[in-house]
């Protein structure tokens, strides 16, 4: 099982920009037959590959904050690890994908602005606690791996919502329910792969924090 996690961790980030295609020429093509929060979700879910690689790779280390402000004694592996944090990217994209197979409604919506409102807030913060970490050392800025994207989500919602609401605004049951149950749906992605295999001792650990490394080393210095 070992061997078959670790060549799916090679290979699935193109795996994810293969779906992330598909969805982008599935919006394309049918962009003039989709409605406005049909189009709002496609265009999240296109992005979302573009996220996961500036985190993991360009310029990657989004672990090592992630884990950090955990508090974490191993932030190269805990409580976040390759294989956790993948199960949580492709969860997200495949639940994407699936909604708009099966057609995208206001609850739908609503959980994606959740989404995407919960990405800027999560790295503001992330940003603000390693500027605070890092600043002696010559850190001069808030930004940190998927910040870029995130203020991309953050902009492309609120474009929705400043075009759609308030003359479409759904009901109020309807945005307590969407509320309730996206919480609940992304807290689930989150931290249930997270629960579930967080280990210290885990053979999945990330092989550098990249963007974090100058940084660390100025600090051991």
């Amino acid at each position: 099982m070992f061997k078959l996690i670790s060549a799916w961790l090679k290979i699935w980030i193109p795996i994810l920009f293969a779906m992330g295609i598909g969805i982008l020429l599935y919006l394309i093509t049918n962009w003039t037959t989709l409605d406005a929060g049909s189009r709002f979700v496609a265009i999240i879910y296109v992005m979302l590959p573009l996220h996961c690689l500036e985190e993991w790779r360009f310029p990657g280390g989004f672990h090592y904050n992630y884990n950090m402000l955990r508090r974490s004694r191993k932030p190269d592996r805990y409580p976040m690890n390759q294989f956790s944090d993948m199960l949580t990217i492709m969860l997200a994209e495949l639940i994407g994908i699936v909604c708009l197979f099966y057609g995208v409604n206001q609850i739908i919506v609503i959980w994606n602005l959740i989404f995407c409102f919960f990405e800027m807030i999560g790295h503001l913060i992330f940003g603000f606690s390693m500027y605070r970490r890092f600043r002696t050392v010559g850190k001069r800025t808030i930004y940190n791996p998927g910040f870029a994207t995130a203020v991309v989500f953050t902009l492309h919602a609120l474009y929705y919502v400043l075009s759609q609401y308030p003359t479409n605004l759904p009901g109020l049951p309807i945005i307590i329910l969407a509320i309730i149950s996206g919480i609940v749906l992304v807290s689930s992605v989150v931290l249930i792969p997270e629960q579930l295999f967080k280990s210290k001792e885990t053979p999945y650990p990330f092989d550098s924090n990249r963007y974090y490394e100058k940084y660390i080393a100025r600090e051991k210095n």
